[in-house]
């Protein structure tokens, strides 16, 4: 047997309702066998204090938690919009496949961001939601520095090996000139050389 069979007395408060009420259930088993269920009627208020509300350096995290029915218990940021929805059927269906995983979302305003889940023995879900933006920013102004920094020393490289092979050229160009007026027994003139 499961905690979520187990019944609940009907003067219980509506979950969800304009108070935003959330069972939780402890299934007690004794020799492998359901004995019992400890169940507490608890406020979304209360469920709100486990979550800080801001982390320094990271207004743009938001922390959600949600029920075994994923339903939205707490949520750090625009909380008022969401707490008592329920989360996507397909956001579900994945963490029913895989309770604790890092993933590409979109949340319902559009936004592309990763999501990272973890899901508790009693089926409550923790999600820590970061903007792509914020962790791929970084990123990408690294690989453009490094590649800028590699244009910049390719150039510089191409320079270098342009003015030492006009130079050794230069070079080449002297000592023919001089070993062919040796050869006609002329005389040459020594001109200063570079190698």
């Amino acid at each position: 047997k499961s905690s979520s069979s187990v019944q609940v007395p009907p003067d219980t408060p509506p979950r969800g309702g304009p108070e935003h009420l959330f069972p939780i259930r402890v299934p007690v088993m004794r020799n492998g066998e359901l004995k019992y269920a400890l169940s507490a009627i608890v406020h979304v208020e209360s469920l709100a204090r486990v979550v800080p509300r801001q982390l320094a350096n990271s207004e743009e995290w938001t922390r959600v938690i949600l029920d075994a029915e994923g339903t939205i218990a707490v949520r750090t940021r625009g909380a008022e919009g969401y707490i008592g929805n329920r989360a996507t059927d397909a956001f579900r269906e994945r963490l029913r496949r895989a309770p604790e995983t890092i993933s590409n979302e979109m949340t319902p305003e559009g936004v592309p961001v990763y999501a990272a889940t973890s899901r508790s023995a009693h089926g409550w879900t923790t999600v820590i939601v970061v903007p792509r933006t914020a962790l791929d920013a970084p990123l990408w102004a690294s690989m453009a520095g490094i590649l800028a920094g590699g244009a910049v020393l390719m150039i510089c490289g191409l320079a270098a090996v342009l003015f030492v092979s006009r130079r050794l050229s230069g070079d080449l160009i002297g000592a023919t000139t001089a070993a062919d007026a040796v050869a006609e027994g002329r005389p040459f003139l020594q001109e200063g050389g570079h190698v």
